[in-house]
């Protein structure tokens, strides 16, 4: 997460009633974009937490309560919790951005658990210092919502959040919440005519069924591993080498951390070209890749 500020929180924690009146005002603002699951998890656990059963609130739990697991759930086979705790995580981080911004009591899910967090915002009773600042907020993240990088409004806005006495609780500021990967073009290995169209058909399978998560956002290698790449700064790179020999096709694929050149998920996929046309191998080795692509991402930004 990017952020360039964050707001005071009083001491004192808000009170039960007053923590409840502020979920049913998130719940109930326009801006707030979540699903009915999505509510009732954020109720479940925030009415948890008031009711002081919050060390009940795990995965499993959440899973069985809201997803209608069973107790076979395995939270690192199926990572519909903390999909859905990000997803929230960013929405509530959007609301407070949007229209929040002198709320008095902040709701939050730290990253990392489920118990939700509960906070007081300091406030200056004579002067009201938002709505310069709300509006560059406003225009901020309308912008990186729309994919584009916000380079004029981030000189204003930086010097003027810090300005604004604002330093210790969790409400980020965010260009963009969602981890990002790079589907490379994959490399080729062998004279094969077939290898170049394999090559392109799989990136693109790859790309097609990645772009419809609204959990990561999806960026195409336009120039083909050259430096300009790194203008993008992906957090993550999917990689892939093929190799066809004969009816044989072998592809080598890896997912890494950018910042660290760490291998995150990595597996080698065996396919019989005569028993599968070109476009057939490429779109079942996207349907077989994309779902471990996604869950290995989301598993990696949860640690």
């Amino acid at each position: 997460m990017k952020s360039v500020g964050t707001r005071t929180a009083d001491v004192a924690a808000p009170s039960t009633e007053d923590v409840r009146e502020q979920l049913r005002r998130i719940l109930a603002s326009d801006v707030f974009c979540l699903p009915q699951r999505g509510r009732k998890f954020l109720q479940f656990v925030v009415d948890e937490t008031l009711e002081g059963r919050d060390k009940y609130l795990k995965a499993a739990t959440i899973a069985h309560q809201i997803f209608g697991r069973n107790a076979s759930y395995d939270a690192h086979i199926d990572p519909c919790v903390r999909i859905e705790a990000r997803r929230i995580r960013r929405e509530l981080e959007r609301y407070y951005l949007l229209v929040g911004l002198t709320d008095r009591i902040i709701i939050t899910i730290p990253k990392g658990r489920y118990v939700p967090a509960f906070a007081t915002c300091a406030r200056q009773p004579d002067s009201d210092p938002l709505p310069v600042l709300g509006r560059i907020r406003r225009l901020r993240y309308s912008i990186a919502a729309g994919a584009t990088a916000i380079i004029a409004a981030a000189p204003l806005a930086v010097p003027l959040v810090h300005q604004a006495n604002y330093p210790a609780i969790a409400v980020p500021i965010l260009v963009e919440s969602r981890p990002s990967v790079m589907v490379e073009r994959f490399e080729r290995s062998g004279p094969d005519y077939r290898s170049e169209a394999l090559s392109q058909g799989i990136s693109d399978a790859i790309i097609e069924k990645l772009a419809k998560s609204n959990d990561i956002v999806v960026l195409v290698d336009m120039f083909h591993g050259t430096k300009e790449r790194r203008l993008a700064n992906p957090s993550y790179a999917l990689q892939g080498r093929i190799q066809v020999e004969g009816a044989h096709l072998r592809s080598t694929i890896r997912l890494v951390r950018r910042a660290d050149g760490a291998v995150i998920w990595a597996n080698n996929y065996n396919s019989n070209l005569d028993q599968q046309g070109l476009a057939s191998v490429a779109t079942s080795l996207a349907k077989n890749i994309s779902p471990k692509v996604e869950r290995s991402m989301a598993t990696a930004e949860e640690r």
